[in-house]
């Protein structure tokens, strides 16, 4: 178990061929349809998900919205929708984007090698 790639995955074996096998079934519509979520992709759709589910996603103030902690096998994401010095994040912890009509701002940061695996092998 030496071998256990920070990821989650064993050298990146698995997650390349789980990428393969996603392909032979994506290809009619291109490659670049195929891809593993990034951390940052993970972290904004907890936090759609879970504010969804709570109906306070769009359309509501900053401060009645939920954040997020999404632990992950080989990393842990934090997500929250800043209040108003969201303008002030710093660059790549924060993502725009719009959900129906309304623009939303989050922090978004994906912390690699501290999920629960990879936190796992490395106290062996």
């Amino acid at each position: 178990m030496s071998n256990q790639h920070p990821d989650g995955f064993r050298g990146g074996t698995e997650a390349e061929a789980a990428e393969a096998e996603a392909g032979r079934d994506a290809r009619a519509a291109g490659s670049e349809w195929v891809a593993i979520a990034s951390g940052l992709d993970e972290a904004v759709d907890a936090w759609v998900t879970a504010n969804y589910i709570l109906e306070t996603a769009a359309n509501v103030p900053a401060s009645e919205t939920v954040g997020t902690l999404d632990l992950g096998g080989g990393s842990v994401q934090i997500t929250c929708r800043p209040g108003e010095h969201g303008d002030e994040l710093p660059a790549g912890q924060r993502v725009d984007f719009s959900l129906g009509s309304s623009d939303i701002s989050l922090y978004a940061h994906s912390h690699l090698a501290y999920g629960k695996s990879s936190l796992f092998f490395r106290m062996l």
